[in-house]
């Protein structure tokens, strides 16, 4: 007796229980029962003596074929609750970085059509409203996109370091709202609201509030749900669709190109004029012949070694730099050195009472460079002032440089 009551109460257990436990309940009776499911004749006279044991086995009949079913779709159901997250929690998921770190979100001024109050209001709003969503990394930039295009929006991501870009235009009837991800770089969000009439009454403020509302709530489930839209692409400049010739990537116009940031020494022959000055304040001109040689230093650093000859001759020595400028064939080069003037062995004398047999000078010299082939020409002008501020001289001589 006390045994069918275990059963009973055991039976009961089993018709309430999950189906992961209906299974449990199954294997333990037809452990106990074996010959409820037996197939041997001599054994089923236990239906006929214990008429329950039919019912119990009827039962379990019908337990065991649905215990299958609610299996499966308890299987089933288990990996979509654990995959249904709230929207904000998915939303501060998605706006985290690979390694950890949030997301930069920047919200730009208002695209405006037509100048209005509510374009001023929008990128204040927006931020705002962003921040209700959780922690997130916003912030506004006080820029205007030139043009709605996938190319000025890559630039503008580009300029400011920006993860998320928002960027809201203001029309007339309507405002739109476009969000870009740099991690989905093919990808464009947009959704627009009309400003309906009921709003054209209201502040700015609360009219730039409401349609925020809209606007955020809408923008971020098709960014979540990646529903994304296409903008129009700028036009390709002809000279960028036409082919490239092949004497421009070749290996000999790369090196010559590259010939001066490669080269380590250069030579220099000018012609030019002089004018001298000594301590009567008398001037004397004559013309000038110039050998220059230079060495790099460092980087753009040279250091250079002078021979010239016009009513004195001068030995100059100098450091030189040049500055370059990548969108311009322009170089300029500027120096300063010390020199030694003596006026032995001069092709053209001064007639005036001159600098004296040897003079010490200071020099400072500027350059203009232009490539011409595999040459420079160069116009260069010098000053020399001796330590005692009495005498002068200056130069100008154009010239050719070679790098080598």
């Amino acid at each position: 007796m006390e045994r069918g009551v275990f059963f009973k109460a055991r039976l009961l257990r089993l018709l309430g229980c999950t189906a992961s436990k209906k299974r449990e309940h199954i294997q333990y009776f037809v452990l106990f029962f074996p010959t409820v499911f037996t197939e041997e004749p001599s054994k089923r006279f236990a239906f006929k003596e214990n008429p329950n044991l039919l019912k119990i086995a009827y039962i379990l009949f019908l337990i065991a074929t649905t215990a299958g079913v609610g299996a499966r779709a308890e299987e089933e159901s288990a990996p979509n609750a654990e995959t249904e997250k709230p929207l904000r929690q998915q939303l501060s998921e998605k706006l985290v970085k690979r390694d950890g770190t949030p997301a930069s979100v920047v919200v730009f001024k208002s695209v405006e059509i037509e100048p209005s109050p509510l374009g001023a209001e929008m990128p204040a709003a927006l931020e705002s409203a962003m921040k209700t969503f959780g922690p997130l990394n916003v912030r506004t930039e006080d820029y205007t996109l030139p043009a709605v295009t996938m190319e000025e929006i890559r630039l503008a991501m580009a300029r400011y370091d920006v993860d998320v870009l928002i960027a809201p235009v203001v029309n007339p009837a309507s405002v739109d709202l476009f969000l870009f991800d740099r991690r989905m770089p093919y990808s464009l969000f947009a959704h627009s609201e009309p400003v309906t009439s009921e709003l054209y009454d209201l502040p700015k403020a609360q009219v730039a509030a409401e349609l925020t509302r809209r606007l955020i709530r809408r923008i971020l489930f098709r960014y979540l749900k990646n529903q994304s839209f296409e903008l129009p692409r700028q036009e390709t400049l002809p000279v960028l669709r036409s082919e490239i010739p092949q004497w421009v990537a070749s290996q000999d116009s790369l090196n010559l190109v590259n010939r001066e940031l490669k080269s380590r020494f250069y030579i220099n022959a000018s012609l030019g004029a002089a004018i001298n000055m000594g301590v009567s304040s008398q001037l004397w001109n004559s013309n000038l012949v110039s050998l220059q040689a230079g060495v790099r230093v460092w980087k753009k650093l040279h250091f250079e070694a002078q021979l010239a000859a016009f009513s004195y001759n001068a030995l100059v020595t100098s450091f030189r730099y040049t500055f370059l400028n990548r969108d311009s064939p322009f170089r300029v080069n500027v120096g300063l050195g010390f020199a030694l003037v003596t006026r032995d062995k001069v092709w053209n004398l001064d007639q005036t009472i001159g600098l004296g047999r040897y003079s010490n000078f200071f020099v400072a010299s500027s350059a203009l460079l232009f490539p011409i082939g595999e040459v420079y020409l160069k116009l260069e002008s010098q000053v020399f002032v001796s330590p005692s501020f009495n005498q002068y001289i200056w130069t100008v001589m154009p010239g050719l440089q070679v790098h080598f």
